[in-house]
């Protein structure tokens, strides 16, 4: 995985190339996203969907669930899981804080979903 062994640019393939601009992309959304007021997301908004996806995603892409976790979310790999494997709560029934990570994760899967593909 690109991000616990990095090599130089030279060295990447295609693919890795473009995964590194989409994960590069995807980190100053959100740190723009983290400037603006947070959303206040309706009621009904469907976490165990959007774990779904996620983790689909991350499988489709070839990142560990840890580089996932430290690099998208900001938790070690047991919060990570935690979250991922372990969530019961629905939207509604989340504090702020522990909305954060999803929220993270969505604009994650958009930014991903979104993105050009780089060839």
């Amino acid at each position: 995985c690109m991000l616990l062994a990095p090599k130089e640019w030279s060295g990447l393939t295609t693919a890795s190339k473009a995964n590194y601009i989409r994960m590069m992309l995807f980190m100053k959304d959100i740190e723009q996203a983290d400037q603006m007021d947070k959303r206040n997301y309706a009621n009904d908004f469907n976490v165990f969907a959007l774990l779904r996806n996620v983790k689909r995603m991350v499988q489709a892409t070839g990142i560990s669930q840890r580089a996932f976790g430290k690099q998208v979310l900001g938790m070690d790999e047991l919060s990570t899981s935690e979250v991922m494997m372990r969530t019961t709560k629905e939207w509604k029934e989340m504090t702020s804080s522990e909305r954060e990570p999803f929220l993270k994760m969505f604009k994650w899967l958009q930014a991903m979903l979104i993105q050009p593909k780089v060839r």
